[in-house]
């Protein structure tokens, strides 16, 4: 196809969905009715920035945008309807009102963001580095790897996985019973 042809308009109709990859934008339902009266938000609203920038993560929604506020935002205070933010030094100013209008798509009208000059809150990024940092440390003092690595020498641990294990009750097998009962 020429690219005249790729320039002209669709015939009337519906325009056919595009699958969303792991770069791509979802595209999110209405955030619901505004009236306090009503209904919640179609998504739930976090707890703290982190959990904010997670949801957003877990859900794949605005890449690139959830990137930044991991990166570049430092939150001050989140609450329904009001955060309180720093920007990294060079981080673009408009990032407040792009997070705004997530804010607004995805829990409904009514945000305001303020923006701090300062603020000595790490930024998401930084707080999940600290995070594993800790994680590993208590790994690493665990008798039984210590003693795998003192077995091995010149062994170590490059990447330290948890594993959530669902349990159901209905096919939980119960403890023995003590027989001096």
């Amino acid at each position: 196809a020429s690219p005249l042809q790729l320039a002209k308009p669709a015939a009337a109709g519906p325009a056919p969905q595009r699958q969303a990859g792991p770069r791509d934008t979802v595209d999110l339902p209405p955030a619901g009715p505004r009236d306090e009266d009503e209904p919640a938000a179609v998504h739930p609203v976090p707890e703290s920035f982190g959990g904010f920038v997670a949801y957003l993560e877990e859900r794949k929604i605005e890449p690139l945008l959830t990137a930044r506020l991991r990166t570049q935002v430092r939150p001050v205070a989140f609450e329904r309807g009001a955060v309180t933010v720093a920007l990294e030094p060079g981080a673009d100013r408009d990032l407040t009102a792009a997070m705004r209008v997530l804010l607004e798509r995805l829990y409904g009208g009514g945000w305001r963001v303020t923006l701090t000059e300062s603020a000595d809150t790490p930024t998401v990024a930084e707080q999940m580095a600290a995070a594993e940092a800790t994680a590993r440390a208590e790994v690493l003092q665990h008798p039984l790897v210590q003693a795998t690595l003192d077995a091995f020498p010149g062994a170590s641990v490059r990447e330290i996985r948890s594993r959530e294990i669902a349990v159901d009750p209905e096919e939980a097998v119960p403890p023995p019973e003590d027989e001096d009962e």
